[in-house]
């Protein structure tokens, strides 16, 4: 997995890691973004077409109910646990192209804060995403020969040093295939 990166996020190494590490295990996220100095995380997904009201009216109360019964196991009160959807931000992301030539993609955003995040709960998250958009969710390949417990133990330890030691630059990751680009933004949304 080759790893990208600009000067700008040298000083922000537990954020590059973390990021390339969710970005390897969930083939499903198609971007991720650590923002206001290191406590939130947007994770977006992209698929293949517009989500109709009604189907994301499903969604959206599932994952509600999925979340207040998860934090409400995990005796969690988190800051911040928003979904929704929208238009790919093509400044953000890669294009992507099939036989036909350019696809364009709605996306699926998850925001999260970073001190009550659990390893548990972006499976728990992806696996919902995956239920309801298989057929449309725009996935990466899958990283050859990777453990997914051993790649679970990564993205604890590097959560953890990210909430530990946050950042000050807003970094986007997202994958492009067997690659994992890393990049700092100004943009803090």
């Amino acid at each position: 997995m080759n790893r990208t990166l600009d000067n700008t996020v040298a000083d922000s190494p537990e954020g590059v890691a973390f990021l390339t590490a969710l970005l390897v295990r969930y083939r499903e996220i198609g971007s991720a973004r650590l923002y206001q100095a290191g406590h939130h995380l947007r994770l977006d997904f992209y698929l293949y077409r517009q989500l109709q009201d009604d189907e994301w009216t499903r969604f959206l109360d599932r994952l509600t109910l999925s979340w207040k019964v998860y934090f409400g196991l995990q005796r969690l009160k988190p800051e911040t646990h928003e979904a929704f959807r929208g238009q790919a931000p093509y400044k953000d992301m890669p294009f992507l192209a099939d036989e036909d030539g350019w696809v364009e993609v709605s996306t699926l955003t998850v925001v999260r804060d970073l001190p009550s995040v659990t390893l548990e709960e972006f499976s728990l998250v992806v696996a919902l995403i995956n239920e309801f958009f298989d057929d449309a969710l725009a996935l990466n390949e899958e990283a050859p020969h990777e453990d997914p417990d051993q790649q679970d133990e990564v993205i604890h330890r590097c959560l953890e040093r990210v909430r530990a030691i946050p950042g000050e630059a807003i970094l986007t990751g997202f994958r492009d295939d067997m690659r994992v680009l890393i990049y700092s933004s100004q943009e803090d949304y």
